[in-house]
């Protein structure tokens, strides 16, 4: 879903690539460009967009990292190499025989 802006669909993804590529981290002339060119209110649509992508982004790791957080307190780990069992006492093997 997303908007068109200059008969460009304007999607999430294209929003979050831009502000990464023309204003964080690679400012890459075409998308600098095209955010220095935005006027009102597209400029505050943009960001918008993008700060509502950051905030589910985060919202996802958060819930991810609860999921591993309680697996590793509840000892949930099936992979034998990860977790692997724990050595029978002396009196359980005895009791067997």
């Amino acid at each position: 879903m997303g908007i068109t802006y200059k008969k460009k669909n304007i999607t999430p993804k294209f929003t979050v690539n831009l502000f990464i590529t023309g204003e964080y981290f690679h400012l890459n002339g075409d998308e600098r460009e095209f955010l220095k060119n935005l006027s009102y209110p597209w400029n505050m649509y943009f960001k918008h967009q993008f700060i509502d992508f950051l905030v589910k982004a985060t919202k996802h790791i958060r819930f991810i990292d609860s999921i591993i957080a309680k697996v590793i307190k509840e000892n949930l780990l099936i992979d034998e190499k990860l977790n692997p069992p724990k050595p029978k006492s002396p009196k359980a093997l005895a009791s067997r025989n």
